[in-house]
């Protein structure tokens, strides 16, 4: 069975593509390495004790996101786990991400062992701070 996106969702300013219960279709993934460069090179890193997070802000079409784990960290098992965990958290809080961000998540050994909990507060962080970028400076201000 293919992830399909749940259905456009309206917001005041745009539709945003939300995936639906079991993953994330091809539409709010980066799939493309140039995709993956783009977001390193034009973007901002946000530091976490459980991953590094590059963003970039894109067009509002939707937002997308990519995962990355470094030889380094382990074996493909280790690897597949980390980016599994970190995944399924960004999942469940994927209505905070604003609709024009492109996000590639770097997992960190340290991730391997935070609760979900953890994991759930990191995720949230980073989308609120995101979501705080995309508002115009205004109605950044005046909450």
């Amino acid at each position: 069975m293919s992830a399909t996106c749940a259905g456009p969702v309206k917001s005041a300013r745009t539709i945003l593509v939300v995936p639906d219960l079991w993953g994330f279709p091809k539409s709010c993934r980066l799939l493309r390495s140039a995709q993956f460069k783009q977001v390193y090179d034009n973007g901002f890193r946000h530091q976490s004790t459980y991953f590094a997070a590059f963003c970039l802000a894109a067009d509002p079409s939707g937002a997308q996101i990519g995962f990355t784990t470094p030889r380094g960290l382990g074996k493909a098992v280790f690897r597949n786990r980390l980016r599994r965990r970190i995944r399924e958290q960004v999942r469940l809080h994927w209505p905070l991400l604003g609709p024009r961000w492109r996000v590639v998540i770097n997992p960190r050994r340290a991730a391997d062992n935070a609760t979900p909990q953890q994991l759930k507060q990191e995720i949230e962080r980073l989308f609120v701070r995101l979501a705080r970028h995309s508002l115009p400076s205004s109605e950044a201000t005046s909450s």
